[in-house]
């Protein structure tokens, strides 16, 4: 995993983030050092990246059937 966009106008990829997401007690430093989004809100996709580049992401693919 490279990073996470949010909601993305073309993914480059089919695959999604769902939503399931456990994290170490460092993830209130994390929060502490954000920038709120143009939303003025903070992130999780902030937080991911963060877990992603600083190697501390883990991920699993789900398959499935799609309908």
């Amino acid at each position: 995993m490279i990073n996470v966009k949010e909601k993305p106008k073309n993914p480059k990829t089919s695959y999604a983030v769902t939503g399931f997401y456990i994290y170490d007690l460092k993830i209130f430093d994390i929060i502490k050092k954000l920038e709120p989004s143009k939303r003025k809100e903070l992130e999780i996709t902030d937080v991911n990246n963060h877990y992603i580049k600083n190697n501390g992401m883990r991920f699993s693919i789900v398959k499935g059937v799609m309908e």
